[in-house]
């Protein structure tokens, strides 16, 4: 229906085994403000009182306990058990985290699943102003809700973060500092660690 509509475009026809498959695309600049500003509306009204803004003003003033009490709220309210149960929930997280930067967009370059470093980061958010502090999320699956378990897989995922040099193409930009956030996720339950990674 929104290929009909002209909402979608299709890409990169194939047949396969007698069904048409396409890579779907959004048109134009038209469209795209379109489908922002309905899923921001959409979001805003799942979130709760104030809506998305207060865990946005959370990540930018650095506040983790803040971020993370807001995106297990949001989790709550608009995700189902369904999309965090299966067997890699911290896919889930980080699509839906993706999804919620995008009005910071202005502010910061954000990319997802590239390489830097010796690895591939999750998130990566890169200041439009080098004197900013940018961010590199990572995602991991804890084995249980247990704070020790959601403690231990947040701290692994920081370690890969400083391991692998995440922060490597922030720095060749110029920017200083550099927050790392690693994010351990059981079904509704998350937990965040940070550490600020300097020049």
């Amino acid at each position: 229906l929104l290929t009909q509509s002209g909402y979608l475009k299709p890409q990169m026809l194939i047949i396969e085994q007698g069904r048409l498959l396409a890579d779907l695309a959004i048109p134009n600049l038209e469209v795209r403000t379109f489908f922002e500003k309905t899923v921001r509306e959409w979001v805003n009204d799942q979130a709760g009182p104030g809506g998305l803004k207060p865990l946005l003003d959370a990540l930018q003033a650095e506040n983790m306990d803040a971020l993370a009490a807001h995106l297990e709220n949001m989790v709550k309210n608009v995700l189902s058990f369904h999309d965090t149960g299966g067997s890699e929930p911290e896919r889930v997280y980080h699509a839906f985290m993706l999804g919620l930067l995008v009005d910071l967009r202005g502010r910061y370059e954000i990319l997802s699943n590239r390489e830097s470093g010796y690895g591939r980061f999750d998130i990566m958010m890169t200041p439009r102003d080098p004197a900013d502090t940018g961010f590199v999320f990572e995602f991991k699956s804890a084995a249980d809700q247990s704070l020790e378990n959601l403690e231990k897989n947040a701290a692994l995922a920081l370690k890969q973060i400083e391991e692998r040099d995440y922060a490597a193409n922030m720095r060749e930009r110029g920017v200083r500092n550099t927050r790392a956030v690693g994010v351990a996720v059981y079904g509704k339950h998350t937990h965040i660690e940070s550490t600020l990674l300097s020049d």
